[in-house]
């Protein structure tokens, strides 16, 4: 089985995520809770990490992008390689 290698920017992007959002990632992690903190302007809310938040996401889906292209990139060289 192929194992495609994350580049440095991917696993800064996760890295972040476990060290600024750890609770992101865990089971109990409830979407539509997390989104109502988000728009909480009170201080027990998120809302003033909400462009934080945004902007994570938007690095999260450029490294997704990425590792899904060199995925790509690396299966067509494969199959290339076998013919």
């Amino acid at each position: 089985m192929l194992a495609i290698p994350a580049d440095s920017a991917s696993l800064d992007v996760l890295r972040y995520i476990q060290s600024e959002w750890p609770f992101m990632g865990g089971d109990e992690c409830i979407p539509v809770q997390v989104a109502l903190q988000l728009s909480d302007p009170s201080t027990l809310g998120l809302a003033t990490r909400e462009p934080e938040f945004q902007q994570t996401h938007s690095d999260l889906q450029k490294a997704l992008r990425s590792i899904v292209n060199g995925t790509r990139l690396l299966l067509t060289w494969c199959n290339c390689m076998l013919k």
